[in-house]
């Protein structure tokens, strides 16, 4: 039996995921992290840092469901778009920021090879979206103690630019994927590594 390469999972997350209305930087403007350069058609990624915050201390309480619990601030609110599907935003957003969190049934017919699942689903986005900038993915994280694949691009879709990160592991048989999509200038990094860290499997 064919393997279901899960293309779904980053395919359908990069539709639903809402995109930043914040105009289209020129694109040499893009970035990567510190130290990194990398060409997508033919187009230089300058380094940029991470922008610090600045003023701002959140306040985190832990959420908890059938699929796991995790922290998030306590000024941010949790919506179930459909089973398995968890959204997360500022109660007072002032842009397109969001966390999703994604718990998928996978059984024996799944690749189940977290290196061969990140390689065909950037493919697979890679022919989705256009503008499609690669930053870094690696299969060297942890999430809850289960070996995990990271993944950070940006895209442009429409003349609107995203900058997407995302991590995921398998474990009991589900996929779980978490994964921020923010405009150019976003300032909750914070909130998504701390959800990272927080998170447990129940």
């Amino acid at each position: 039996m064919k393997k279901n390469f899960l293309i779904i999972f980053l395919g359908l997350l990069m539709i639903m995921l809402p995109i930043a209305g914040c105009g289209t930087p020129d694109k040499q403007e893009l970035y990567s992290d510190p130290g990194e350069s990398i060409e997508q058609n033919k187009v230089n990624v300058l380094p940029k840092q991470e922008k610090p915050s600045q003023e701002k201390t959140e306040e985190f309480e832990t959420v908890s469901n059938d699929d796991f619990k995790v922290n998030i601030p306590k000024d941010w609110k949790e919506t179930l778009l459909m089973q398995g599907i968890y959204n997360y935003v500022p109660e007072q957003a002032e842009n397109d920021e969001v966390i999703n969190i994604v718990v998928l049934e996978i059984d024996d017919t799944y690749v189940k090879d977290l290196k061969e699942l990140l390689d065909v689903s950037i493919k697979a986005t890679q022919e989705q979206v256009e503008d499609f900038i690669l930053i870094k993915s690696n299969v060297d994280d942890t999430l809850d103690n289960n070996k995990a694949a990271t993944l950070k691009f940006v895209q442009i879709i429409e003349g609107e630019t995203t900058e997407i990160n995302q991590i995921f592991a398998i474990a009991n048989n589900k996929l779980y994927t978490i994964t921020y999509s923010c405009p150019r200038q976003c300032d909750n990094f914070d909130v998504y590594t701390e959800m990272i860290s927080s998170f447990k499997i129940n």
